[in-house]
């Protein structure tokens, strides 16, 4: 890995889009783990909750590495206690990721078919926040070559309000979901309701802590 210390010296993105690849390479295995899940392959569903864990260590030892080495006399473009608080939002979300894949070993669970349809609805939709998310790390550098502004200020903006919407949408089907379970409550094991409740509140935190990230750069745009 290249020294970070030395990337702040020409972009202070460019550690960050090297943190933000790595957390998404952690959150794109979720799918897998929940289509393991769903077609009840134990086996698996271990084996790709372990592959989240190695990369949220790796995602770790990035942002580790880019908090002990953040200049702080360097002149910068955007605040050093805003980047350390991005850093925060950003190591949440493979936090997340990880810890969805460990209570899905804690206990052999089967999702009701009455939930399945919305759940991958769900699901996706915070797939999607994260997608929008790198993306969005990948326009930084032009971002900073516009000094904030221009067409790709605007850019930013409207990709930023689409994370937004996707967090809506993850809200409002989060919801749905919850009262769904909560009506198969009597069906089900109370331990399993608690577990999925948990499972469900953890996908929908994806998209809450990317939209947090999002917003945080739209503040660099404004008080530009």
């Amino acid at each position: 890995m290249r020294t970070i210390a030395k990337l702040f010296g020409k972009s202070p993105f460019v550690p960050l889009q090297e943190l933000m690849v790595k957390i998404a390479s952690c959150v794109s295995l979720l799918p897998a783990l929940f289509d393991a899940f769903i077609a009840g392959n134990q086996d698996k569903i271990a084996e790709l909750s372990e592959e989240i864990s190695f990369r949220e260590h790796e995602a770790d030892m990035i942002k580790t590495t880019i908090r002990s080495h953040l200049p702080s006399a360097m002149l910068m473009p955007v605040d050093r206690r805003d980047l350390l608080e991005v850093i925060s939002n950003m190591d949440a979300i493979s936090d997340l990721a990880e810890d969805i894949g460990v209570l899905l070993t804690l206990k052999q669970l089967t999702l009701p078919d009455e939930l399945k349809s919305i759940f991958l609805s769900y699901l996706q939709l915070s797939m999607e926040a994260i997608d929008k998310l790198t993306v969005l790390f990948k326009e930084l550098d032009e971002l900073l070559q516009a000094s904030f502004g221009g067409p790709e200020a605007q850019k930013i903006n409207t990709m930023i309000d689409e994370i937004s919407y996707l967090e809506h949408k993850a809200d409002i089907e989060g919801r749905q979901l919850a009262r769904k379970l909560f009506m198969l409550d009597e069906k089900m094991k109370a331990v399993d309701v608690f577990l999925f409740f948990k499972i469900f509140n953890k996908i929908g935190d994806v998209s809450n802590f990317s939209e947090k990230v999002a917003n945080r750069i739209r503040i660099w745009l404004i008080i530009q």
